[in-house]
């Protein structure tokens, strides 16, 4: 597995520690298939690089694109995302991205986004940004918005809470996490997929390939699939959050924690 090196917790902790729920989820799945985890922490555009290449074999929770899609085969990892905005207090509620337009919001370099939902938005691109960087910058009015994993900022803002920054649940509904994995990796085999449909547009659930059933790939897909069904995953979130991947909110049994 490649990250980047800032944490994302609770997913991931700043390297060189690798502890978090990614190190812990990927590790059960692939123990189901007598493999072992390996984690590789390089910044972002590195880290792709590598998955491009074949030198990593998969990114844990990766954005789609076109681009991506030439070199990577993507599939749900059994965890959930939905994005949240946060802004200096004193912002109105956010109701949409056009809220937004003429005003300037952080996007991390290398980081996915739909350039078509942020028009007549500023974008300032940040070098390995994190959220305290964020926040930072948003209170020092260098900027005024960030878009990021609902799940991930309320649990950074439950451990570090402010008054100077509004969480706005705007603008994103709540959607399966997918896993890239490289095209080139030695433990990938793939079929064209007999579902794709060349009338539509190139996305997660209309992708050109599909895994070989005798592949590590697939059998890591599937192992995530058990884990997932068997509530195994939501146990392993439970472990390290305090917030409910599903729900997005604070848990209020597992606050003192």
């Amino acid at each position: 597995m490649g990250y980047r090196t800032n944490n994302k917790l609770p997913l991931i902790e700043k390297a060189p520690n690798n502890n978090g729920v990614y190190q812990l989820l990927f590790s059960k799945a692939l123990a189901k298939i007598n493999c072992k985890l390996t984690v590789i922490r390089a910044p972002k555009k590195r880290i792709l690089y590598m998955l491009q290449k074949g030198e990593i074999d998969f990114y844990p929770g990766l954005g789609f694109n076109n681009e991506r899609a030439e070199f990577t085969h993507y599939f749900e990892n059994g965890l959930h995302y939905r994005a949240a905005t946060i802004s200096r207090s004193d912002v109105d509620d956010l109701t949409s991205f056009s809220d937004m337009r003429g005003k300037t919001i952080l996007i991390s370099q290398g980081a996915n986004y739909d350039k078509k939902e942020l028009e007549g938005v500023y974008i300032r691109y940040v070098y390995d940004l994190s959220i305290g960087k964020a926040i930072e910058l948003i209170s020092l009015e260098q900027a005024d918005f960030y878009a990021y994993n609902e799940d991930v900022m309320l649990y950074y803002l439950s451990k570090y809470p402010t008054k100077e920054i509004k969480v706005h649940q705007c603008c994103s509904k709540d959607h399966p996490m997918y896993l890239g994995f490289s095209l080139h990796s030695k433990h990938i085999d793939i079929t064209p997929n007999p579902t794709f449909n060349e009338q539509e547009v190139l996305s997660v659930t209309n992708q050109k390939q599909q895994l070989t059933p005798s592949s590590i790939a697939y059998q890591f897909q599937q192992a995530l699939k058990t884990l997932d069904m068997n509530g195994d995953t939501a146990k392993i979130w439970q472990q390290y959050s305090t917030v409910n991947m599903h729900e997005g909110t604070v848990l209020n049994s597992t606050k003192d924690n």
